[in-house]
């Protein structure tokens, strides 16, 4: 059985989070996967990536051969973000969410990997994680990694963008800078400042640290060590 946590916003509860089944007979092992909206989700797996509707049975959106590690939904620009495949053939790709509504199934198909072409982010070939900032007024942003090496890009719109509208995908984001950091990097964050036009920072896992790296100059400040 596949479930998802729904957020309980009573104070009188001692856990935050209920489980709900949402999908009962999922039959892949699930790799990675984001929510779309209330009632869908995106599913990677090594027989390929699924879109999961309540009520409504699994149907694959890329086959075997589009071996998905990290998925985004990012319903507030209309877009899928993506990393696709592992080592120096690993790259970032973005889709548009429209191209795998239910109304366009038919004409849509299930794509390949030839189909990825056109979608990949230019700079990002050879990464090994990348994540996103939390949707908001602001510009959306996306920090890619290449082993000592952090990639700084953004969306040229904001959120307050009509989505309908932000018919980009690849092309909407700008490469920003990059940044040096001391050893390879196993995960990262990116915090948004909540002071209006103070730096934003990303929080950067190491094997044995933690660091807080100035998305702007690339400052550090160690948080952990152990």
């Amino acid at each position: 059985c596949f479930w998802t946590e729904q957020l309980l916003l009573s104070f009188n509860c001692i856990q935050p989070w209920k489980a709900q089944c949402f999908y009962p007979d999922f039959p892949h092992d699930v790799v990675c996967g984001d929510s779309w909206g209330d009632n869908r989700l995106i599913l990677a797996a090594e027989a390929g990536a699924f879109l999961l509707e309540e009520g409504v049975i699994h149907r694959p959106i890329f086959d075997r051969t589009v071996q998905i590690k990290q998925v985004n939904v990012v319903e507030e620009h209309g877009i899928l973000i993506f990393r696709a495949d592992k080592g120096k053939d690993s790259r970032i790709y973005v889709f548009s969410l429209s191209d795998f509504d239910s109304e366009t199934r038919e004409s849509g198909g299930v794509r390949n990997k030839s189909d990825l072409r056109d979608h990949r982010l230019e700079k990002t070939k050879g990464c090994h994680l990348y994540a996103i900032s939390r949707p908001c007024d602001s510009h959306l942003r996306m920090v890619v990694a290449f082993g000592r090496r952090l990639l700084v890009f953004q969306w040229r719109h904001t959120a307050a963008w009509c989505a309908s509208l932000d018919t980009d995908t690849v092309d909407g984001f700008q490469f920003i800078r990059e940044l040096p950091v001391s050893e390879p990097v196993q995960l990262i964050t990116l915090v948004d400042s909540p002071i209006k036009d103070a730096d934003n920072q990303i929080c950067v896992a190491y094997k044995h640290q933690f660091d807080l790296v100035n998305e702007k100059n690339g400052d550090t400040l160690t948080l952990h060590f152990c």
